[in-house]
């Protein structure tokens, strides 16, 4: 943890559009729908050290952040707008997040 840096935004963008083509056409427009341009938001404790992380999708009451300490997407509810209220630490990529999300919606559950 001593050499760890934040992720930078630059980083992320790149990201988003490379696991974007991992994605079929169905969970693409799903994506279309809930994405936001890359914002950082709040979780205090843990991530208060890198200013925050990197949410990408808001659903409903849910977000789906970048955990750039674990090195993963993960989902969260959130209460606050700006503020995430549940540390994860899942290393999954993009893709996997989206198409669970997708699959719950698909589901209705």
């Amino acid at each position: 943890m001593n050499n760890w840096n934040p992720v930078e935004k630059s980083w992320i963008d790149n990201d988003l559009e490379n696991q974007f083509w991992l994605l079929d056409e169905p969970q693409q427009r799903f994506w279309n729908l809930i994405k936001v341009m890359p914002q950082k938001w709040q979780l205090s404790l843990i991530g208060d050290l890198g200013g925050g992380f990197y949410v990408v999708a808001i659903f409903g009451n849910q977000v789906l952040y970048f955990n750039d300490i674990e090195d993963g997407y993960n989902i969260s509810e959130f209460k606050i707008f700006g503020v995430i209220d549940d540390y994860f630490c899942n290393q999954n990529e993009l893709h996997h997040s989206i198409n669970y999300l997708y699959d719950k919606v698909r589901s209705g559950t």
